[in-house]
């Protein structure tokens, strides 16, 4: 489990940036308790409180996999977005 954030998407190889895309949405389902998994891992942890960031880091993967002619279907669901959490990426 890892995100390579802030490494840009445009950056990461084709591996990592599908891993990291479905490792997000993995984390993101764990912290608002939609899942168990992975709910105690670091990375998942160091996500807390920036579901607003997650959805943007997200977003800029996807654009990045369909720029490179790769098939995205899974847009981030509203339910996994915290008005209260901060826009702020995690230290």
């Amino acid at each position: 489990m890892r995100s390579w954030w802030p490494v840009a998407a445009i950056k990461l190889d084709n591996k990592r940036l599908l891993g990291e895309h479905n490792e997000l949405l993995i984390m993101a389902r764990s912290i608002c308790g939609l899942s168990k998994g992975w709910k105690n891992h670091p990375e998942t942890k160091r996500w807390v409180g920036h579901s607003k960031a997650m959805k943007a880091r997200h977003d800029e993967i996807a654009e990045e996999m369909v720029r490179r002619g790769m098939n995205h279907k899974s847009p981030w669901p509203d339910e996994l977005v915290d008005d209260s959490h901060t826009d702020d990426f995690p230290a």
